[in-house]
């Protein structure tokens, strides 16, 4: 049955690729006339549409005309693989740096579970008054793991004064030779690793001894999480490491 599915699917996207692009709108444009003449698209006080991609049906024009016709519009929303992965790496460094913690809801942590916003004519929909823009507490159960992730790194940084308010001194940066990952070594005591590159791994060489893991990319705390040995580490891909040396 997958063969089958896949030898249609590549039938019907090299059929999509013969397509001209006046064919495209044409055939678009006759699809629009059709969609809007439907009873449930005229009783509809909401629609659910997509935006299209190459040779797919333009649905843009049938979103204008949804908004013309005072109608509100949802599209999915979409992320690239790892999206959780990647809200730990960044609220790693925001809540492992000196000083008093910044934080900002620009990076939308855990909203990809919604995978849906409503669409306005504004060129931001983030302008508009509406769910893609209200606060919703049902995400901290919706994003457990993501959750208790922050509530385990704030845990850490209370019981750690290093992590917020060490000496300059005593505050080294570990570079490697790719500009996708940073390492810092506090008081030779803590040491914390981010790896912002989705496509290689990273390594590193910290001083001999036994270090507890108390952060990687599926948990964070004051609790050991293992235990490993000075020397080479390695980062996976978009992967995040904190150690506290014994």
């Amino acid at each position: 049955m997958n063969m089958q599915k896949k030898a249609i699917r590549d039938e019907v996207t090299a059929t999509k690729q013969k397509l001209t692009k006046e064919q495209v709108e044409s055939y678009s444009a006759a699809l629009l006339e059709r969609f809007c003449a439907l009873t449930a698209y005229q009783e509809a006080e909401c629609i659910y549409a997509y935006m299209s991609f190459n040779e797919e049906v333009l649905t843009m024009p049938i979103i204008e005309r949804a908004w013309a016709d005072g109608k509100r519009v949802a599209v999915p929303k979409t992320y690239a693989s790892g999206k959780k992965k990647n809200d730990k790496g960044k609220i790693v460094p925001d809540l492992t740096a000196q000083g008093i913690p910044e934080l900002t809801t620009k990076g939308e942590p855990g909203k990809a579970s919604d995978n849906v916003i409503f669409m306005t004519p504004s060129p931001n929909s983030y302008f508009a008054d509406n769910e893609t823009n209200y606060i919703n507490y049902d995400y901290i159960s919706l994003n457990q793991e993501l959750f208790d992730f922050y509530q385990g790194l704030i845990e850490l940084r209370k019981n750690y004064s290093q992590l917020g308010s060490a000496k300059k001194e005593d505050i080294k940066i570990l570079e490697s030779a790719n500009k996708k990952s940073l390492g810092v070594n506090i008081e030779d005591k803590i040491f914390g690793f981010v790896n912002a590159d989705p496509k290689a791994n990273v390594t590193y060489e910290i001083p001999a001894g036994e270090y507890d893991i108390v952060v990687n990319n599926k948990a964070a705390g004051t609790k050991s999480l293992g235990v490993i040995s000075g020397g080479k580490i390695t980062l996976n891909k978009s992967d995040v490491l904190i150690l506290i040396k014994k």
